[in-house]
């Protein structure tokens, strides 16, 4: 645009310049005859020129148009930068801020469990770093292990109830079996002070939810009901929230009261856990 404008400038002066010298020519170089005929031309050409002055002026308007474009465009993308940047600080500070809470829970839990357990339980926290797809209700694998403290068979607990137990350890890794596993059994309880009522839980393949099986055929159960460790078998000690019943179904003759128990912990979505110590004797 800006070349534009200078080749029309040149023209101007060019036209300019030729109409004097023919001024010139035609009056002999009288002055005041090229005056006056200088005056005529000047004044024939002045539209031509502002012409050209307000082309010049268009021209300047739209490259100054276009260099604020450009500055705008430039500002635009360092502000979605900086909207990027500030959205990924503000899901980490989220993120953080769910585990500080997770984990006070955890430390909120050890208290509990110290006041709740009948024997000294040493607690070790521990994060869940691996868990397979097509084991997924089965059992997760931790970030700490006999180098920390971490022994076959202690409980694994989360702040809502009972998780399940070590089944093994290295230096620095343990798997735990989720009371999902359909190798896992915990003896539980009706916790309803009416009832106490006892049996076995237990995981079903396939299944995300417990069996649990009640030694009593007419044992009093209903859907809503809490269950909890019953401290039988020793592994388990009484009172750890197992889950809640979600249905119970009539046994038939010789056959056993059966419940389905919904999980205390959201066993899906486990991310840490607290290990304790089993009973004195629990294998």
């Amino acid at each position: 645009m800006r070349v534009v404008a200078a080749s029309r400038r040149f023209w101007v002066a060019i036209l300019v310049v030729l109409a004097l010298v023919a001024a010139e020519a035609v009056t002999g170089g009288s002055p005041r005859g090229v005056g006056a005929v200088r005056g005529l031309l000047l004044e024939a050409l002045a539209p031509f020129a502002t012409a050209v002055s307000a082309a010049e002026g268009e021209v300047r308007s739209v490259d100054a148009s276009v260099a604020e474009l450009v500055a705008l465009r430039s500002q635009n993308l360092r502000l979605q930068r900086e909207v990027t940047a500030l959205g990924q600080e503000s899901t980490a500070l989220q993120e953080l801020t769910q585990e500080n809470a997770r984990l006070r829970a955890l430390l909120d839990l050890k208290a509990s469990l110290s006041a709740l357990l009948p024997y000294p339980a040493g607690a070790v926290a521990a994060r869940v770093i691996a868990r397979s797809p097509a084991t997924w209700w089965s059992g997760v694998l931790l970030d700490k292990g006999s180098a920390d403290g971490v022994k076959a068979n202690m409980i694994a607990m989360a702040p809502s109830g009972l998780v399940g137990r070590v089944s093994s350890v290295t230096p620095h890794t343990a798997t735990v079996n989720l009371l999902t596993n359909p190798d896992s059994a915990v003896g539980g309880m009706v916790e309803r002070a009416s009832s106490r009522d006892a049996g076995v839980a237990f995981g079903v393949v396939g299944q995300t939810d417990l069996s649990m099986e009640f030694f009593d055929a007419q044992a009093d159960v209903q859907p809503g009901d809490t269950i909890v460790t019953s401290g039988l078998g020793g592994i388990f000690p009484k009172g750890l929230p197992v889950g809640q019943v979600v249905s119970v179904a009539a046994p038939r003759y010789g056959e056993v009261r059966t419940a389905v128990v919904a999980p205390a912990v959201d066993l899906a979505n486990l991310e840490e856990v607290l290990l304790v110590q089993a009973p004195p004797g629990g294998s």
